[in-house]
């Protein structure tokens, strides 16, 4: 899906995101309707309060929900 599909049903849900082709890195994202932005998250550890995507991502249809 893209990262507006994926944003929204992680808002929905509660639940951060990730791209399917960087699955084994541990990095995901947390959208939030916060100052914090999206949050990016190493495992269960915040290691920033921004994140700056490049143009790939945010033109990507590989993003998934974050199990």
């Amino acid at each position: 899906m893209n990262i507006q599909e994926a944003v929204k049903q992680a808002l929905k849900t509660g639940k951060g995101i990730q791209r399917k082709s960087q699955e084994e890195l541990p990095i995901w994202f947390l959208p939030t309707n916060t100052p914090v932005y999206i949050a990016i998250m190493d495992g269960e550890k915040m290691i920033s309060k921004k994140w700056n995507p490049e143009a790939d991502d945010l033109l990507a249809n590989d993003w998934k929900i974050k199990e």
